[in-house]
């Protein structure tokens, strides 16, 4: 039964997450108040699907349950794009650029994307031909 639980776990946050996903991708140019219209919509769902399973004694279709909501909430984070109340805060704490001096300020507008300068270490700067290796130098034959 435990077994069970566990890939219904794992079946749940996969299958929330895809429709979080498509429904967040396809609202993403509609107003805040629909991602969070979307949000309740996943809440709802997944705790049907969890009384349900309570109320039938199963452990698996709860897990699933509470899986969707899950993994319903996350794929419409990601889908949406854009950080939204409570994501906000959880962003800039996990912010991979914090600390960064390379960093812009504004994380949200158009300068958020730096260009990256040509002569940065590490950085293939020529095309790479038949006769030319990642240094730029021939291939010795």
């Amino acid at each position: 039964m435990v077994i069970l639980a566990v890939l219904a776990a794992i079946a749940g946050i996969a299958l929330g997450f895809w429709a979080g996903f498509a429904a967040g991708s396809r609202v993403s140019k509609m107003p805040a108040w629909v991602y969070w219209l979307l949000n309740l919509i996943a809440l709802a769902i997944g705790l049907t699907v969890d009384v349900v399973g309570l109320s039938f004694g199963s452990l698996p279709l709860a897990t699933l349950g509470l899986a969707l909501f899950a993994g319903g909430i996350s794929g419409l984070k990601y889908g949406y794009g854009r950080a939204l109340g409570p994501w906000r805060a959880v962003d800039a704490l996990f912010s991979s650029a914090r600390g960064d001096p390379r960093a812009p300020a504004d994380t949200t507008g158009p300068s958020a994307y730096r260009e990256i300068p040509r002569d940065e270490p590490g950085l293939v700067t020529r095309p790479l031909g038949k006769d030319r290796d990642v240094e730029g130098e021939g291939r010795k034959r």
